[in-house]
């Protein structure tokens, strides 16, 4: 009787055409709301960053004027310590639609939603199809991803080329694959990851390697070519390379990845890789290109050990959740062969995985969702204040002209939060500019230091040296404060005003 009752059971199981409008409908569903969490992120999940200075003022000058140099980073020589990929493309972007910090944010959330895409269109090719879009669309909504789709840096769009990159070597287009992960090395060069993981996967797999056509040779040329351009750059820019270089190894001088790799948990999830790869690499080849995948993405947080790399390491643990049901499933089904206990065992397996991701942190609740979406050790989405809102920029604006000495021009301002300055975007010209120096003695004449209910603690020790110092330029709601610091008392401010506003890389 209990076999009738799960033959008949089987027989419930949608027609492909329902199957797949329901993927579609979940897909479009998560990218709707994804959208909706990336409006209620704003400007504050996550606050304003150095980095989208340090990335945006290249791009803005590209597509202005063709050259990466930044006067408002440095006036002697652009920055050389990432690759220009990223700024370049954001260049030609804005070359068509012109610069908004609203929009380039807005951006950022198209990468991640493309790249998700992506990797539902993959995963359709291997077993527990369901469980991959499930764990993708539930990890897609939550904070981490959130705030990665929020913010100029190049993370995004890396994982956009990546994923591109791993679904065609999936249909065996290694020839198209392949180049695109040598690229993303241009956009960052936790690329390097991907790529080499692909390639070896690819050299172990069993399909055969066809001569390349005639567009694929065109493409393998233009790869060559972005690589050849770059080591042009790189060696008319040498000095500054190898100065930028230095401060990127010396922020990690102290690190010791083997102490990381063999830490508790990360040692047996690494381990679980390596067994799995292992055991794919003489049964399930075809699996090995996911492998791969995943493998990189949690290895490159685990050994870079950055906060923007948070993202990569849930992803690296949603492959191996995905992977380690699409096994069962395989060894369920042959043992038993009736359906119906393959999915109640996948679906219990899949019960177990979203119970710990969501004790873990990496699944969202649905109670308070938008409201409640927060990140990076204090930093969370707007309630009832405003951050900026446009009274505050007209506002602020004409307090910090009214201070400045009659007649005076190209008063250099940085800003707190570094990223605040492109609230002003429109408004700068030869009387003011703004100003964060990178790797330069110039400082600036005068700082602008928003103080506001949304800036954690560990954010704000960045301008405690200029607080003892700073008057009060406007206020608003009781907890958005606007300080600053006249130009005169500027004169011999401490060299950490000065000194490269390095972040999390």
């Amino acid at each position: 009787m209990i076999m009738r009752r799960l033959r008949s059971h089987a027989m419930w199981r949608p027609s492909p055409r329902v199957r797949s409008w329901l993927a579609i409908g979940t897909v479009l569903s998560t990218l709707f709301i994804s959208a909706l969490a990336h409006r209620s992120a704003g400007l504050t999940l996550p606050l304003p960053w150095n980095d989208e200075t340090t990335f945006l003022w290249p791009a803005i000058h590209f597509a202005q004027q063709n050259t990466l140099l930044s006067p408002e980073l440095n006036a002697d020589r652009p920055l050389m310590w990432m690759p220009p990929g990223y700024m370049l493309i954001l260049g030609l972007i804005f070359k068509i639609i012109p610069f908004s910090f609203v929009f380039v944010r807005w951006l950022s959330w198209g990468f991640m939603a493309l790249a998700y895409v992506m990797l539902i269109l993959w995963m359709r090719r291997y077993r527990s199809f369901w469980a991959a879009l499930l764990f993708l669309s539930l990890f897609w909504l939550n904070s981490t991803f959130a705030c990665a789709g929020n913010v100029a840096r190049m993370d995004g769009l890396l994982l956009l080329l990546v994923t591109a990159g791993y679904l065609l070597c999936a249909h065996q287009a290694f020839w198209k694959g392949l180049p695109l992960l040598a690229c993303s090395l241009l956009v960052h060069p936790n690329g390097i990851y991907f790529f080499g993981a692909a390639l070896v996967a690819v050299l172990l797999q069993s399909a055969p390697w066809r001569r390349p056509t005639q567009s694929e040779k065109g493409l393998i040329v233009l790869a060559i070519l972005a690589w050849v351009a770059y080591g042009l750059y790189v060696h008319l820019n040498w000095e500054g390379f190898q100065n930028d270089m230095a401060m990127q190894f010396s922020r990690k001088k102290d690190w010791n990845p083997l102490a990381l790799l063999l830490r508790w948990p990360t040692c047996g999830y690494m381990t679980l890789y390596a067994m799995i790869g292992l055991v794919a690499s003489v049964k399930f080849r075809r699996y090995l290109l996911p492998i791969a995948f995943g493998f990189s993405s949690y290895f490159i947080s685990v050994t870079g050990h950055e906060m923007w790399y948070l993202f990569f390491l849930q992803l690296g643990m949603l492959v191996l959740g995905w992977l380690t049901i699409a096994a069962a499933d395989r060894l369920v089904q042959k043992r038993w062969r009736h359906p119906s206990i393959r999915y109640a065992s996948g679906a219990l397996l899949g019960v177990v995985f979203l119970c710990f991701f969501y004790l873990d942190g990496m699944v969202e609740g649905p109670r308070g969702y938008f409201r409640e979406l927060a990140w990076g050790w204090g930093m969370h989405t707007e309630s009832e204040v405003k951050y900026f809102t446009e009274q505050d920029r007209t506002s602020i604006w004409k307090a910090i002209q009214d201070r400045l000495p009659s007649g005076s021009a190209g008063i250099k301002v940085q800003f707190i939060p570094s990223a605040d300055q492109f609230l002003y975007f429109d408004m700068f010209g030869p009387k003011i500019q703004p100003f964060t120096p990178h790797f330069t003695v110039q400082k600036p004449d005068m700082w602008v230091v928003h103080e506001s209910r949304y800036i954690p603690p560990w954010v704000a020790k960045a301008s405690e040296h200029i607080q003892p110092r700073s008057h009060l330029l406007y206020t608003r709601d009781e907890t958005e404060r606007w300080y600053w610091v006249a130009p005169a008392e500027n004169i011999g401010a401490p060299e950490k005003a000065g000194a490269s506003n390095v972040s999390a890389r």
